[in-house]
């Protein structure tokens, strides 16, 4: 049985991406789907993101920063 996300188990992100994702969810009580549909992409690379195995892209990171966070 796969193991289930919790946006909690991210608090401590590991890299500074990982972190704007945290924190623009909490921030903007968003799950992970809302958020990947946001970003127009998959849920997966989402969770891959806030587990600091891949990056956000520049565009998408500015995006983020530009429109969700205060």
């Amino acid at each position: 049985m796969p193991k289930i996300i919790n946006l909690e188990d991210f608090k401590n992100a590991p890299t500074p991406h990982s972190r704007l994702l945290y924190q623009t969810t909490m921030k903007n009580n968003m799950n992970l789907y809302e958020l990947a549909q946001v970003l127009q992409c998959s849920y997966a690379f989402v969770v891959l993101v806030l587990r600091g195995k891949n990056n956000l892209s520049i565009n998408k990171a500015s995006f983020l920063r530009n429109n969700y966070e205060q």
